[in-house]
């Protein structure tokens, strides 16, 4: 069984685990986009869920710099 078809069974504990959630943050993509805003959970998918003032992002990937909210 891959990762795909078994993240939605570990979801909630890796959620729960995550530790930047509440936390606002700046994420720098590959490619130079930011994304920033404050992170609210992840997706089904394992994205790391960022809401910002033009909506929520799903981050894949990037360096993460965070700040308490």
């Amino acid at each position: 069984m891959g990762l795909d078809a078994e993240f939605p069974r570990v979801h909630g504990a890796v959620e729960a685990a995550c530790a930047s959630i509440g936390w606002d943050v700046s994420v720098e993509q590959p490619g130079g986009t930011a994304v920033t805003g404050r992170v609210t959970g992840l997706s089904h998918a394992g994205a790391l869920l960022v809401a910002g003032r033009d909506g929520v992002h799903e981050v894949l990937a990037g360096d993460l710099h965070v700040r308490r909210a």
